[in-house]
C-alpha cells in the first residue's frame, strides 16, 4: 500500500493533468501511442474521480513513463512541453517570501510579474547570478498556479491568435494573410537554427546533442551579444509544439529575438554555407526580426491592457484579454523577498509554492528534523 502522502501527491498530479487546459503538463502522448491500460484508467478517473490505491500507482508507473519519455525529447531537442519536475543535480533558482515559504524555478524561467502597467512577462536568460536576479525580481509580485503547473501567457497568446487572426498584417511593405503565417515569420531564425544543427548531424553521424554544442560553440565566436553557449544553443532546443487542430501545429520557441538586428543578420550569414536552399538573405534577416518585436508588442498590450493601440486587432484582442485575467484570477501571488540560487540534492516540484520546513528538507535532506 503507497503512504498518504504518495497517494495525496498522485491525486494531485491526476487532478491536475485533467483539469488544468492552460498549463503545461509533463508530457503531450501521441493519441495512436496511448497505451489501453491508460486509456480504461483515464476514463474511470473521468467519471468517478475516486481510484483505490493500487489503480492510483498504476496511473503513477505510466506517469513516470510518460515523464522518463519528456526527458528523452528534452535531450534530442524535439520536447512539445516543460516538465514541472525540477531534476536532482538541476542548478535552480529559489524565490521565498517574507514568510520563508518558496518557490523552485528553472534558471530559464518564464515569469508573469505584477506591475504598475498591468502584467510584465520576463523570460530569465539562465546565467544571471542572484544580484541580477534580485534587481529583475526582489520585491516584485509574481503569479504561480495553486497546483503548481507552470502557465505560459506566450503560449496562450500563441495558440488563440493562430486559431482566430484570420486578419491581414502589415510590416513595411509586407503583408501576411493571417497571424500564423506572421508568427512562422518571426520564429524563422529559430527554425533555420534548429535545420542547421540538423544538418550537421547527419553530415557527421554524431548525436544531436554534439550537433547542437558544436552550433552554439561555432555561433558563440561570432562577436553576438549572447556569450553564453547553454543560452545561445536554447534558441533552438527550447520549444513547445502547439497543436492547432485540423493536423496542424506551430512551434514556439522561448528566445524570440536576438538582442540586436545586427546580431540576427550574422546569424544569418553563418546559416547561409549550410542552408543555401532557404531564404536566409539581408532583407529576411529584417523581416524576421521585425515581426518577432512586433509581436511582442502585440503582446504586452494585452498584458498591460492597452489594446486600444493596436487597433486593427481591438476587437480580437479584446476576447483574449478576457480569457486571460480569468486565467489571472484562478492563481496565486508570491512577493519576491529573496533569491538563492541551488543545486537540488533531490527531485523537487518547479512553480509550487512549499513551506519553509520543506524547503530546508530538499536544500539539506540529510538534516535531522
Amino acid at each position: 500500500m503507497a503512504s498518504p502522502l504518495r497517494i495525496e501527491r498522485i491525486r494531485r498530479m491526476i487532478e491536475n493533468r485533467l483539469d488544468e487546459c492552460h498549463s503545461r503538463p509533463l508530457f503531450f502522448p501521441d493519441y495512436q501511442s496511448v497505451s489501453n491500460t491508460m486509456t480504461s484508467i483515464l476514463t474511470s478517473i473521468e467519471k468517478t474521480k475516486e481510484l483505490t490505491n493500487d489503480e492510483l500507482e498504476e496511473v503513477a508507473s505510466v506517469l513516470e513513463l510518460e515523464r522518463k519519455q519528456s526527458r528523452s525529447q528534452v535531450a534530442s531537442g524535439t520536447r512539445t512541453s516543460y516538465s514541472t519536475i525540477l531534476e536532482k543535480g538541476s542548478k535552480v533558482i529559489l524565490i521565498r517570501d517574507a514568510y520563508g515559504r518558496g518557490i523552485f524555478l528553472p534558471t530559464n524561467a518564464t515569469i508573469l510579474i505584477s506591475s504598475k502597467d498591468g502584467i510584465e512577462e520576463l523570460k530569465l536568460k539562465g546565467n544571471e547570478n542572484e544580484k541580477e536576479l534580485s534587481m529583475q525580481i526582489g520585491n516584485k509580485q509574481i503569479f504561480y498556479n495553486k497546483h503548481g503547473l507552470y502557465v505560459s501567457f506566450k503560449s496562450i497568446f500563441t495558440k488563440y491568435m493562430c486559431l482566430h487572426g484570420k486578419i491581414k498584417i502589415g510590416l513595411g511593405d509586407r503583408q501576411w494573410p493571417d497571424f500564423l503565417s506572421f508568427q512562422r515569420t518571426a520564429f524563422h531564425w529559430n527554425q533555420c537554427l534548429k535545420m542547421a544543427a540538423d544538418r550537421i548531424r547527419m553530415e557527421n553521424k554524431i548525436s544531436c546533442d554534439e550537433a547542437n554544442r558544436r552550433q552554439a560553440i561555432a555561433l558563440s565566436r561570432l562577436d553576438l551579444n549572447a556569450k553564453n553557449i547553454e543560452y545561445i544553443e536554447s534558441w533552438w532546443t527550447d520549444s513547445e509544439t502547439i497543436d492547432l487542430g485540423n493536423g496542424e501545429s506551430i512551434t514556439v520557441y522561448s528566445t524570440e529575438h536576438p538582442r540586436s538586428l545586427s546580431d540576427m543578420k550574422k546569424i544569418f550569414d553563418f546559416l547561409r554555407p549550410t542552408l543555401k536552399d532557404v531564404d536566409l538573405s539581408e532583407e529576411m534577416a529584417d523581416t524576421s526580426y521585425s515581426a518577432a518585436i512586433r509581436i511582442q508588442s502585440i503582446r504586452s498590450s494585452v498584458l498591460t491592457h492597452k489594446i486600444e493601440k493596436v487597433s486593427p486587432m481591438r476587437s480580437l484582442l479584446k476576447g483574449l484579454e478576457m480569457d486571460f485575467a480569468k486565467i489571472l484570477s484562478e492563481m496565486d501571488k508570491i512577493v519576491v523577498h529573496s533569491i538563492q540560487s541551488e543545486k537540488l540534492m533531490v527531485d523537487v516540484d518547479g512553480y509550487k509554492m512549499i513551506s519553509k520546513e520543506e524547503i530546508t528538507k530538499i536544500i539539506n535532506p540529510d538534516f535531522d528534523t
